[in-house]
């Protein structure tokens, strides 16, 4: 697979480069000690985030399923959600970020069932 070119790939957090340049002399430093702790909480929303909202779909499909019906799902919207779910895992991978990645694929494949389904049961 080949790698995006640099000056497309954009530093997921600028703010630990300043850190990075701290003299740690061997300890961290009271800073970024706050920073790494603040990052990991951030870092632990995201998760959170990524996995309620790319999960958050399997119920819609299993009772489509289950009724064997999509009359209340609405086909635009759900067509212009996958395109734009779509396009967040194209920038993923140009950006080259696997969370983003991995949470819009997982998001495509839900939604495009919907869809799919959508058209079965018309």
């Amino acid at each position: 697979m080949h790698e995006a070119p640099r000056h497309l790939v954009q530093r997921a957090n600028p703010a630990s480069q300043r850190f990075a340049l701290l003299p740690l002399q061997g300890r961290a430093t009271p800073t970024f000690r706050k920073f790494a702790a603040l990052h990991f909480s951030v870092e632990i929303i995201g998760s959170v985030a990524a996995f309620i909202t790319t999960f958050c779909w399997l119920p819609q499909i299993l009772k489509i399923r289950r009724q064997k019906k999509a009359d209340d799902i609405s086909l635009l919207t759900t067509g212009a959600l996958a395109t734009g779910i779509f396009l967040w895992l194209l920038y993923g991978l140009l950006i080259g970020s696997w969370p983003l990645i991995m949470a819009n694929m997982v998001s495509f494949l839900f939604i495009a069932t919907i869809v799919g389904l959508k058209l079965r049961y018309r």
